[in-house]
């Protein structure tokens, strides 16, 4: 059975930031990012309700403290 992936939209800076992460710290958020893709749960994440709803922080813990913000947002037909 093949695996449908959510499209990723980065916007602003988040690519190139994210493209300035170390290596590992990069790959971590790479297998993130395929877990939400593939409609999983980040390893490590907390709402950021002040944000918005239904916004979370990925939290990667490689070489010291990595963040980034996921958005979902669901594409509904009336």
């Amino acid at each position: 059975m093949k695996t449908v992936l959510k499209a990723l939209k980065f916007i602003g800076s988040s690519l190139d930031d994210l493209r300035n992460f170390p290596d590992e710290a990069r790959r971590a958020a790479g297998f993130d990012l395929y877990a939400i893709q593939s409609g999983f749960e980040p390893s490590d994440w907390k709402p950021m309700q002040a944000v918005g709803a239904g916004v979370k922080e990925i939290r990667i813990h490689v070489l010291g403290e990595w963040r980034g913000k996921d958005t979902t947002v669901l594409e509904v037909d009336v």
